[in-house]
């Protein structure tokens, strides 16, 4: 079966290393409605929207999020969560998670990635919302430094 894609969007918050955004510690709560730019400074990182007039049976959206990440104080663990909203502003429900441990000595550095299918959604609008929180460990600290990614690509079938 061929495919078509229906829409495409990246966002580029940050393309390379820059000054260190902390990163929250958590368990950050949230509700769906929660507006995305005002629950925790350093908590919400990126967003796409993706719209399509076309909404065929068999169709998938398909995320890539990438993150910098730097140790600064201890070990610990980082933890990276996709949500999905049919709205703009927000935050919307929980869909994906990863997280990676970290230290803050000679291995400060960290990519983090997370990647996902969204399969035969039925809005003509989805917005994807990527966050990252610390793990609540005593004396531990990151700071997002970039690059920071988050990319949608809207896929159905040829009509």
């Amino acid at each position: 079966m061929s495919l078509s894609v229906l829409d495409m969007k990246v966002s580029v918050p940050s393309p390379g290393q820059g000054q260190g955004v902390p990163i929250p510690e958590g368990f950050i709560t949230t509700m769906p409605a929660d507006d995305k730019y005002t629950i925790a400074e350093g908590y919400f990182q990126a967003d796409v929207g993706l719209y399509s007039d076309l909404l065929p049976p068999s169709n998938r959206i398909v995320l890539t999020a990438m993150l910098g990440v730097l140790g600064t104080g201890g070990s610990g663990q980082i933890i990276v969560k996709l949500f999905k909203s049919l709205d703009s502003t927000s935050i919307g429900v929980e869909i994906a998670n990863t997280r990676i441990g970290f230290e803050s000595g000679a291995e400060a550095y960290y990519t983090i990635e997370l990647q996902m299918a969204d399969f035969n959604t039925t809005s003509n609008f989805n917005a994807y919302n990527l966050t990252a929180e610390l793990e609540p460990i005593e004396e531990t600290s990151a700071s997002v430094i970039g690059p920071i990614s988050l990319v949608g690509v809207f896929y159905g079938p040829v009509l």
